[in-house]
């Protein structure tokens, strides 16, 4: 239960910076393809290779379940992600929802990586 409610109170600020963040962000997006949505899960992604690359699951149980599956799982949004690749499909803008798909995909696992080296190479 205790797991449980770390992942709930993470996934529960996680949710309200990504809207709050969302919002900033929409206000100087152009065109069809959701920028907003790209970076929050860029940014998440790095933030997850940060935190992989600082906290022992093992002896740090609660800060990982408190910011990786919660605060992270909350802040990005692969939800979003999908229902924004088939709304676009389902619309017919395959080269926006294609760009869509590659920057989110390939784009979350480089920045999570990234993150891990960033880390790694301050300590």
């Amino acid at each position: 239960m205790t797991t449980a409610l770390l992942v709930g109170c993470g996934g529960f600020f996680g949710s309200i910076v990504r809207f709050l963040l969302g919002s900033y962000i929409g206000r100087f997006s152009v065109g069809v393809v959701p920028y907003p949505t790209i970076i929050i899960n860029l940014v998440g992604s790095f933030g997850a290779g940060i935190l992989l690359a600082m906290i022992d699951f093992k002896t740090q149980p609660s800060y990982f379940y408190f910011l990786i599956p919660g605060f992270l799982g909350g802040f990005t949004t692969f939800s979003a992600f999908s229902a924004e690749a088939i709304s676009l499909i389902q619309k017919d803008l395959y080269l926006p929802a294609l760009m869509y798909i590659f920057l989110t995909l390939s784009g979350g696992l480089l920045f999570c990586a990234l993150g891990i080296l960033a880390t790694k190479s301050v300590n």
